[in-house]
């Protein structure tokens, strides 16, 4: 369903509340799932190529912490720009789109702490799969949009495997009735 929430939870010792929904969070990232192909945001044809970020041991998207004062989708806007080059202008946003992850993870600054982060990911269509302006990456890859994916189980796949999920129903809501 458009807007549902994805729940994930990596076991630290913690046991989880029984209703991620009660988590309490205290760190929040936003990113963009960025693709191309679609015929803008029609949603009648599924994408030919989406962007990962390269780090060091892992795939990723560009994303990052959400600032006090911003919205989720200004910080993705933001954080895509930043890790990208890619102008905000160039995004077309799907807006009955959202993927959310909730997770634990373990900050060594200022003071050691561990905390539930929600990281928020919104759907993006570009033109084009533009050259991307390394920052804070080592690499990017516009992959091929060939599901099932396999490329990173905690986030990449789950969220791949929704924008699939996205598009099917997508073609059978726009799909002619009898």
């Amino acid at each position: 369903m458009p807007g549902e929430l994805n729940h994930r939870e990596l076991n630290h010792g913690d046991p989880a509340p029984e209703n991620p929904t009660h988590r309490k969070i205290e760190s929040e990232a936003a990113g963009f799932l960025l693709i191309t192909g679609t015929n803008g945001i029609s949603k009648r044809q599924p994408p030919q190529l989406f962007l990962l970020m390269e780090h060091h041991d892992r795939w990723d998207l560009p994303k990052g912490h959400v600032e006090p004062g911003e919205t989720l989708m200004q910080a993705a806007m933001r954080e895509t720009f930043e890790e990208t080059g890619i102008e905000t202008s160039a995004i077309d946003v799907f807006t009955d789109f959202q993927f959310s992850d909730q997770y634990r993870v373990r900050y060594e600054k200022p003071v050691p702490k561990e905390c539930w982060k929600q990281t928020t990911i919104f759907l993006g269509v570009v033109s084009q799969p533009f050259e991307v302006v390394l920052t804070e990456h080592t690499g990017y890859r516009w992959f091929p949009w060939s599901p099932p994916h396999q490329i990173q189980p905690k986030m990449i796949d789950p969220l791949l495997a929704a924008v699939q999920q996205f598009f099917q129903r997508s073609v059978h809501q726009d799909a002619p009735q009898s």
